[in-house]
C-alpha cells in the first residue's frame, strides 16, 4: 500500500502492472505448492515466505515475469531451484532460533525468531546455488546479478564469496539507494571517514538506484562496511 501511495493520486495500473501482480501470486501459490509436496510437518508458511523473499534477493529483483505470465505456470528451473532452497532455508530457520552466537540472552522459539528484524539479514547470507537453467532464464544472455557471487570480468567467471564477503555484500544491499544516499551525506560531514570510502559509497548508491542490475564487489563492501561500522558506533556513542 505505501508503494502504491507513492505512485500519487494521478496514477492508474495499466495491463503490465496487472500482469506482473499475477505472476508474483503463481511464483507465490507456486512455491506453497512445492511446500505441500515436501511435506513440512510445522513452520511451512515461513519456509515459504523466506524462500521466496530470498529468491527476490538473491536476483536482484530480476526474476522475468513475463515468463511466468506467457505460461500460467513456473518454469522447470524455477521449480527446481525452489525446491532445492526451501529445506535448506527451513532448516536454517529452526537452526538459528536455538543458536546460542544468536541469542546470547536466550533461546527463541522459531515463531520469535521468525519476527525478529534479525532474521532477515542473517537469512539473506544464505549460500546456495541457482538450477544452471535458471541463471539463463534471469540473464536473456547476460551474466545474471547473482547476490553471493561476484562477477570477475578479467578472468570472466563467477567467484564464490566467503562468508565474511558475503555477510558485507548482504549488508551494503540492504539499504535502498535513498538510504545510501542518507548514508553519503553524514559521511560527507563526518572527518573520520576516508573520501575514497564515499566515492565507492557513490558508486554502491548507483547499483541501488539502477535495481542492483550490478552487484557491490568484496573490494568495494570492505569500504561500505566501514562507513556503515562508523556511522553505527557514533549513533551509540551519541546515545551514551
Amino acid at each position: 500500500m505505501n508503494l502504491i501511495s507513492e505512485k500519487g493520486n494521478e496514477w492508474l495500473p495499466d495491463d503490465q502492472y496487472y500482469r506482473d501482480v499475477i505472476s508474483k501470486v503463481i511464483l507465490f501459490k507456486g512455491t506453497e505448492k512445492i511446500a505441500r509436496k515436501i511435506g513440512f510437518s510445522v513452520y511451512r508458511a515461513n519456509a515459504v515466505r523466506y524462500t521466496v523473499a530470498l529468491l527476490a534477493y538473491r536476483t536482484a529483483g530480476r526474476v522475468q515475469f513475463s515468463g511466468i505470465w506467457d505460461n500460467q505456470f513456473l518454469s522447470e528451473n524455477l521449480e527446481t531451484t525452489l525446491r532445492i532452497w526451501m529445506p535448506l532455508v527451513h532448516e536454517e530457520i529452526v537452526r538459528s532460533a536455538q543458536d546460542p552466537a544468536l541469542h546470547p540472552n536466550g533461546l527463541l522459539n522459531v515463531t520469535e525468531r521468525y519476527k525478529k528484524k534479525e532474521c532477515w539479514p542473517h537469512m539473506r547470507q544464505m549460500q546456495s546455488d541457482f538450477s544452471p537453467g535458471l541463471e539463463e532464464e534471469l540473464s536473456e544472455g547476460m551474466p545474471p546479478p547473482n547476490v553471493g557471487e561476484y562477477r570477475d570480468a578479467r578472468a570472466n567467471k563467477d567467484i564464490k564469496l566467503a562468508d565474511e564477503e558475503r555477510r558485507r555484500q548482504s549488508r551494503a544491499m540492504s539499504f535502498d539507494s535513498e538510504q545510501w544516499l542518507e548514508i553519503i551525506r553524514w559521511a560527507h560531514e563526518c572527518s573520520d571517514i576516508n573520501r575514497t570510502f564515499i566515492a565507492v559509497a557513490s558508486t554502491v548508491l548507483n547499483y541501488a538506484a539502477a535495481g542492483w542490475q550490478n552487484i557491490p564487489s568484496p573490494k568495494q563492501t570492505k569500504h561500505t562496511d566501514a562507513i556503515l561500522d562508523c556511522r553505527e558506533n557514533s549513533g551509540n556513542r551519541r546515545s551514551e
